[in-house]
């Protein structure tokens, strides 16, 4: 049997039960009204008119009709009402309390649960609705699943692809991945290395294969900054370890043989070259000391026969030639002395005599020196030091062939005309002396050239100017010896400046004895 439908929404089907009680209403009030007397006679109607004996039994009829009749359409309005209830509960309160249960399930997680179709109304709306949105929420849910798995099977693969070793252990120490590396590097681990493994009982196997596990550190205990560990295989491997949020640990295993490699030959790359600074140094120490003697007898006996001390040499000529001798083997031993110095300086084993040093007084001994070769070369020299310049702590031998070697290079350098000048001045705990000329000056880039041993900045210079390029790299050593700094500042055609920066001796010590202590 067909089922009665209503059409239209909750407000038409809300409307039709009250048009149904109005017309019960009307179908009552279509009776007159009569008034009895106290016998149960009919006194007047509705209108008040007086009745005779055949109206007024006509009147007691037609009121017990009344009464039948209102009983009856009473039961029927009754009727209607319950069909009218039923039929709302079935169309309104009944899919609504499905719409309930299905959401609660849906928010249960129960994305199968089935939805009733609805219909056109509001009620017919609001289930396909919930259709709709349990369907959304299920691809949804379909899309991060896939997502998921996509992630995992991407963060797998690249697990697998590195070339590292790695352990991801939860918080409770149990291993959550590890990667088909680890049995590289450890091969006995390949069949306990799984996840749910406790690591604090795999870090004892992982020991086992180390050179040296006795002085390996505990594994679980390594922080990010590593340790480096080598295998009984000779290779290397770092383990570092990343703490993560929840109280696990991820753990690399990182095989770094290459390097160790590096540093080992680096190292001995290293020490072959201290050797041969060494052997370098004592070869220079020792050749030095044999050159100077042979070297001091020439210029000895030059000088000698120069001065024809024991009777004339008879050809005036050879006295030229013993000129020339005599000068060439001073020139030859200044660099015989500058390189053994400059060899002691770099070996630590130049002895220094500290004692308490008036660095005017030095400064105006080593003007007194250059002054005929300034005036010679037709150069201006000028020394300029603050008055009550504290006294400093150094050899007065080496200060003072620091300065001198600085002095000479500048007039070397400076055309006649030129000027050169030092100016001497306290700044703090120490003492600026500064050097400056007019010569020819050098590029930035000429400045580590000319500070390096035998260093000539190009061949016209090394043509133009004798030397051997000694003077700046030993006037540095020693300063660095005294515990002072050398800087230079220059610029090509436009002079030189070096700044020679010396530390005050401190007050409590005095005498040679307490500065060298």
């Amino acid at each position: 049997m067909t089922p009665f439908h209503i059409r239209g929404g909750i407000g038409a089907k809300i409307l039709l039960g009250f048009v149904a009680m109005a017309v019960m209403i009307a179908a009552l009030g279509g009776y007159g009204v009569y008034v009895l007397n106290a016998a149960g006679g009919i006194v007047a109607d509705t209108y008040d008119r007086p009745l005779d004996a055949a109206a007024r039994g006509d009147s007691i009829a037609a009121i017990r009709g009344f009464e039948y009749s209102s009983a009856a359409v009473a039961v029927l309005a009754l009727l209607l009402a319950a069909a009218i209830t039923f039929l709302l509960a079935r169309r309104i309160v009944r899919p609504l309390a499905l719409a309930a249960r299905a959401a609660d399930r849906i928010a249960g997680g129960e994305l199968d649960t089935v939805i009733p179709r609805g219909g056109g109304d509001e009620t017919g709306i609001l289930l396909n609705t919930l259709s709709a949105m349990r369907d959304n929420i299920r691809a949804m849910m379909a899309r991060e699943r896939e997502q998921r798995r996509s992630a995992q099977s991407r963060l797998a693969d690249a697990l697998e692809s590195s070339h590292e070793g790695m352990v991801l252990v939860d918080a409770d120490g149990r291993v959550v991945v590890a990667n088909s590396q680890m049995a590289e590097f450890f091969p006995a681990l390949a069949a306990v290395i799984r996840p749910a493994a406790d690591f604090a009982m795999i870090a004892p196997a992982m020991r086992g294969h180390l050179l040296r596990p006795d002085a390996a550190p505990d594994l679980a205990e390594i922080q990010a900054n590593g340790s480096e560990l080598q295998l009984a295989d000779g290779r290397w491997i770092r383990v570092s370890r990343s703490s993560t949020r929840d109280g696990g640990g991820f753990f690399f295993f990182t095989d770094f043989t290459e390097v160790k490699e590096r540093e080992r030959r680096y190292r001995e790359a290293q020490r072959q070259a201290e050797a041969a600074s060494r052997a370098k140094s004592s070869f220079l120490a020792n050749m030095s000391h044999e050159l100077r003697t042979p070297l001091n007898a020439i210029i000895g006996f030059s000088e000698i026969m120069m001065r024809e001390t024991m009777g004339p040499v008879g050809n005036p000529h050879y006295v030229s030639y013993l000129g020339d001798i005599l000068q060439s083997g001073r020139h030859l031993l200044t660099v015989i002395n500058g390189v053994l110095d400059l060899a002691k300086s770099e070996s630590g084993t130049m002895p220094l005599h500290r004692e308490s040093v008036n660095i005017a007084a030095i400064l105006a001994e080593c003007a007194t020196m250059m002054r005929d070769q300034c005036a010679r070369g037709g150069i201006g020299l000028g020394i300029a030091a603050a008055d009550g310049l504290p006294p400093l702590s150094g050899d007065p031998a080496k200060l003072r062939q620091i300065f001198l070697n600085l002095l000479s290079n500048a007039v070397k350098f400076t055309d006649p005309g030129g000027t050169v000048s030092v100016r001497a001045d306290s700044r703090g705990d120490a003492v600026a002396i500064e050097v400056r000329d007019t010569g020819i000056g050098m590029s930035a880039a000429d400045i580590p050239l000319a500070l390096s041993p035998f260093g000539q900045i190009d061949s016209r210079l090394a043509r133009r100017y004798d030397g051997t390029g000694l003077g700046l790299p030993l006037a540095k050593e020693l300063t660095e010896r005294h515990g002072g700094t050398l800087a230079i500042e220059s610029e090509p055609g436009k002079g030189t400046v070096i700044r020679v920066t010396l530390p005050i001796a401190p007050a409590a010590m005095s005498g040679a004895d307490a500065l060298a202590a």
